[in-house]
């Protein structure tokens, strides 16, 4: 069968819904992840805890870009700081308080060391954050606070086997009312996420760029016409690419 033929068999079969970039999902070490909060002079520690996803391209080293799509993270200790000689306090309890991702910025290169920069994001914050003063008691909606531009720069991926870290810092100022005038909030310090990178083989990723989509059709169809062999066509794992692979392959593009 020639490559033509072979090429309108498969678009017969391949439909709207193609298989993404593939997402690894990471979680916080809230054992190496800290965050410093600091209001009108006054400061707090707590440790960090959530989740992330990341996506590699390729997902084996050497990368070649690299971004996060998913970051939600958690102050697990919360915080309480006291302002103004002591005439006012301002807190969250633990696990009152969440920054995570309202925008997604644009993925970054891989440079040799294995940092990457990713910009363009945008962060919101969410929780109760409650101010004990002698002016009386007042509660802060911290979902109103206005999102934050922020760009990661330098985060840093680690590889040991299939054990994936990336290490990330975070400076993020978020402004708000309290006693009446406006305060800005400073959360810094640095985030650990731990994963695990896929298996080496992904089948049907023929192009090799750690995804499963119409890239991939013109390399497979190229291994069939020519006779040749390459395990990540080899979709049922027979030991030979064929004509036998055309239908799986086209299971795994629709994701079915």
């Amino acid at each position: 069968m020639s490559r033509i033929n072979i090429l309108s068999v498969m678009t017969v079969f391949i439909f709207a819904q193609i298989v993404g970039a593939q997402g690894i999902d990471l979680t916080v070490d809230q054992s190496q992840s800290l965050a410093t909060i600091s209001v009108l002079g006054g400061s707090d520690d707590s440790s960090i805890t959530g989740n992330a996803v990341i996506e590699l391209d390729p997902t084996s080293e050497p990368f070649s870009t690299a971004r996060l799509t998913e970051l939600n993270l958690t102050m697990a200790d919360g915080f309480s700081i006291s302002l103004l000689g002591g005439a006012a306090v301002v807190g969250v309890d633990p696990n009152g308080a969440s920054v995570f991702f309202i925008q997604v910025g644009v993925a970054g290169t891989v440079d040799g060391m294995n940092q990457f920069d990713q910009t363009g994001n945008l962060f919101g914050v969410t929780g109760m954050s409650m101010i004990d003063s002698i002016f009386g008691d007042e509660v802060i909606d911290l979902s109103t606070v206005k999102p934050v531009a922020f760009d990661i720069i330098d985060a840093q991926i680690d590889v040991k086997g299939n054990d994936l870290t990336v290490t990330a810092m975070v400076d993020l100022d978020f402004d708000f009312e309290v006693i009446g005038s406006v305060a800005t909030m400073n959360l810094s310090g640095p985030i650990v996420l731990n994963g695990v990178l896929p298996d080496d083989v992904l089948l049907g990723d023929v192009n090799c760029d750690g995804e499963i989509n119409l890239l991939d059709v013109g390399p497979f169809v190229d291994l069939i016409t020519a006779g040749e062999f390459d395990v990540k066509a080899d979709i049922n794992e027979d030991g030979a690419v064929d004509l036998l692979d055309v239908q799986p392959f086209i299971m795994l593009l629709t994701g079915g």
